[in-house]
């Protein structure tokens, strides 16, 4: 009993100090009613920018970055689910971006993909979009780096932007993804008066 008890001791240690492998999953939940479930909310340190965007129900469409070192294919796939329930009609891949440039002929019209000026251009040409990443990646030992932006290439400014270090003792999913996900969905609600003032991004920062 003894032994069983010490091998299910340095096994669940192993998994802390891992990072806990497991599966990204997406709860039955509607978005546009409710909040995920979550075990940790999102320090309030960790806020560069909050702002609206001005008219967020006419953005064309959402190009997500997303990135992780535990189960990259899930976790993009989550966001991307979870962007769709929030109520963004059309999430693109980066992937899928790029083919909509060369399919489109806008690709004669950027000189690089991501930066700045050629996000700009396209937005001139298309109407409204954002680009939201989603970074989680694993620090060492138990710590784990989350990172979300969302950015408008029509007013060159980062809209959401939080990043911190956190321990993560049993579950990427209520500890990380979830609250991430939930502070999306509070930002697409905000009102637009009475915002926190944004900035503009340099073009490392996308």
């Amino acid at each position: 009993m003894r032994a069983t008890r010490r091998f299910f001791l340095a096994l669940g240690l192993v998994s802390v100090l891992g990072g806990c492998s497991q599966a990204y999953m997406l709860p039955d939940v509607d978005l546009t009613q409710a909040d995920l479930p979550e075990s940790a909310a999102i320090p309030e340190d960790a806020f560069f920018v909050k702002k609206p965007h001005p008219d967020v129900k006419s953005v064309q469409f959402v190009v997500l970055l997303a990135n992780s070192s535990e189960d990259p294919v899930g976790y993009e796939n989550l966001i991307r689910e979870s962007l769709t329930r929030i109520g963004f009609a059309r999430v693109l891949s980066r992937n899928e971006y790029t083919k909509f440039l060369i399919s489109s002929g806008l690709y004669k019209d950027v000189s690089s993909t991501f930066d700045p000026i050629s996000l700009y251009r396209v937005a001139e040409s298309v109407g409204p979009f954002l680009v939201m990443t989603f970074d989680l990646h694993h620090g060492g030992n138990a710590v784990w780096h989350n990172r979300v932006q969302i950015y408008d290439p029509t007013m060159s400014e980062l809209l959401l932007k939080f990043e911190y270090d956190r321990l993560n003792w049993m579950s990427l999913n209520y500890e990380f993804v979830y609250p991430a996900v939930n502070e999306v969905r509070d930002w697409y609600t905000l009102p637009v008066s009475g915002s926190a003032e944004g900035g503009l991004v340099e073009p490392e920062s996308l």
